[in-house]
């Protein structure tokens, strides 16, 4: 029983893990976007923001919410290799 609350412990540590990194690696695309062009950092921004507000509006659950908040974040990431 109690190797089973380690692994579950284990499991839930490295799912903590795993989104802190996604946080970081979003963090440094914004960077990137905003630093090759200050307007498409703005506007992905706002998207995301729209999409976290239509999301909570249309009654999503909140880690749908948040998938939503991330896509509007890199909707762009084109940009980045696209002229």
């Amino acid at each position: 029983r109690q190797i089973a609350e380690d692994l579950r412990q284990l499991a839930e540590h490295r799912l903590t893990l795993v989104a802190y990194e996604q946080r970081v690696t979003i963090v440094k695309v914004m960077e990137a976007l905003q630093a090759k062009d200050m307007s498409t950092g703005r506007h992905s921004a706002a998207v995301s923001a729209y999409l976290r507000e239509f999301a909570a509006f249309r009654g999503m659950s909140e880690s749908e919410v948040k998938f939503a908040t991330v896509l509007g974040l890199v909707h762009d990431i084109g940009k980045l290799s696209v002229p």
